[in-house]
């Protein structure tokens, strides 16, 4: 839930933004692997006729922290930013992200732009100091999941 509040300054404005960001309605999820990770955003994303990107950030104990959609796109790609990724981890403290995102088509491999989306996410993560754990695919109407980490794409 995003707010914006303007405020007259002399003859300046200034824009304060403030962001809200609720608990989860759940007891405590832990994702320490892969299949927990799908698990919990397969209720989420799985079914979605278009691509729905997310993010799970996460503390010190492997904990689901908060859970933020940062972007819907088309049947075939969503557009991701780095920045949309950690801003809500660095307001909740999150010591690790793991980003998520479906494929409508139910193939869970991923594409060239998933590929380079992660390296990117990776990168960023390394400089701000708050690690990317993982990135999972899930498909439509399938158990199945990609973890980009098991695959070798995040050391």
């Amino acid at each position: 839930m995003n707010s914006v509040k303007i405020k007259r300054t002399s003859s300046l404005y200034v824009r304060e933004l403030t962001t809200k960001y609720k608990t989860l309605n759940t007891e405590k999820i832990q994702v320490n692997n892969p299949s927990l990770v799908a698990e919990f955003i397969r209720g989420k994303i799985a079914d979605e006729n278009r691509e729905h990107f997310s993010m799970l950030g996460i503390n010190n104990k492997n904990v689901v922290v908060i859970y933020h959609n940062v972007s819907v796109g088309t049947v075939s790609e969503s557009i991701v930013h780095p920045r949309e990724v950690f801003a809500p981890a660095l307001l909740a403290g999150c010591s690790g992200v793991i980003v998520t995102h479906n494929h409508p088509s139910g193939i869970i491999g991923p594409s060239r732009q998933d590929i380079e989306t992660t390296k990117k996410i990776l990168e960023a993560g390394k400089i701000i100091g708050i690690p990317l754990v993982d990135h999972i695919i899930v498909g439509f109407d399938t158990d199945e999941f990609y973890s980009m980490k098991e695959n070798g794409y995040i050391l």
